[in-house]
């Protein structure tokens, strides 16, 4: 799909914060799925998972997303 999830820098991010998203996206799920609904109005497409680990999705336009 040619995605990759980087820090606020533009790195991959830490190990911390994936253990971070990782639990944020659980809660995102518990919460009912609520917790994606902030991806419909952000403009970076950002859910709950992202804002509380400080990062964002995007494209991988390399192709250099490990396949």
């Amino acid at each position: 799909m040619h995605l990759r999830v980087v820090d606020g820098g533009g790195s991959e991010p830490s190990f911390g914060r994936s253990l971070v998203r990782v639990l944020g996206l659980a809660l995102a799920i518990l919460l009912l799925f609520t917790g994606f609904l902030p991806g419909l109005i952000d403009d970076r497409r950002r859910a709950l998972q992202d804002f509380l680990a400080g990062t964002v999705v995007v494209y991988d336009d390399n192709g250099s997303g490990g396949d």
